[in-house]
């Protein structure tokens, strides 16, 4: 691990792996600073890598701290020349906010904690009765569970906002698809299982 050597604009992070996840999430809340390439470029040292690897700078200090990263965790950042930098990236300014529409800590906040994800957690049941909007603290709401029901019209109201205005989803199983229809967040999504023999 580290990063690669030699001269470079850039180093690559490949998001490959639930390491590189913690990894990255450790570097962007020690203060570095990244984008994400939402097209796929040339490595320096040959071969691709895929949109959504992650681009930190070539300044002295900041290769310092990749170099530490990379060999703390076994990751190799890639090195990026100038004229193969993508032309298509996001700005990655902090570790997403995360908020787990769930009761308790249960297996999804563990798994998204040991990812390096701030994540709390709350009820549909909480959000409506909250005095004032708790979603205007986090960027993503992640879910497994139904839409509020009508006896919850501010939850609704407040999820609903929350999504006008750009924040994230994302959700898992028949109840997190659901959720979005069910919502109008999304239009002709049809919600199925595959029960097919050796599938899951």
């Amino acid at each position: 691990g580290g990063v690669e050597p030699g001269r470079a604009e850039a180093y690559a992070l490949e998001l490959d792996s639930a390491t590189a996840v913690r990894t990255l999430n450790s570097l962007i809340g020690g203060g570095l600073t990244a984008e994400m390439a939402l097209e796929a470029f040339p490595a320096q040292s040959g071969g691709t890598l895929p949109a959504g690897t992650v681009l930190f700078g070539a300044d002295p200090a900041t290769m310092v701290k990749l170099a530490a990263a990379g060999r703390d965790n076994g990751l190799l950042l890639r090195r990026v020349a100038s004229e193969d930098f993508p032309s298509s990236t996001d700005p990655i300014d902090r570790v997403p906010r995360i908020l787990a529409l769930t009761g308790a800590v249960n297996q999804d906040v563990w798994s998204l904690r040991n990812l390096g994800f701030p994540v709390d957690f709350m009820t549909t049941a909480s959000i409506n009765t909250a005095p004032t909007d708790p979603l205007v603290n986090y960027d993503v709401i992640w879910n497994t569970g139904n839409w509020p029901g009508t006896t919850q019209p501010t939850a609704r109201a407040r999820l609903t906002a929350f999504f006008a205005a750009g924040g994230g989803y994302l959700g898992s199983g028949t109840g997190g698809a659901n959720f979005l229809t069910a919502g109008a967040e999304v239009a002709g999504l049809t919600v199925s299982t595959n029960g097919g023999a050796g599938r899951s």
